[in-house]
């Protein structure tokens, strides 16, 4: 779990050396948390990540 909690400070994010990172790390956590609560089934909900370009 990540150490900023519920919510990203406005100050973490603006002293972040890489603010998009930071933003996403607390998303990715908070989905993981909202995942493992719900129990819900993850192999079948998660999609790949690579992405097709045209």
């Amino acid at each position: 779990m990540n150490k900023m909690g519920e919510f990203v400070p406005y100050e973490v994010r603006r002293l972040s050396a890489d603010p998009d990172s930071t933003l996403l790390e607390f998303l990715e956590s908070t989905n993981d948390a909202a995942a493992n609560c719900g129990r819900w089934d993850r192999l079948a909900l998660e999609v790949a990540t690579t992405a097709v370009v045209s």
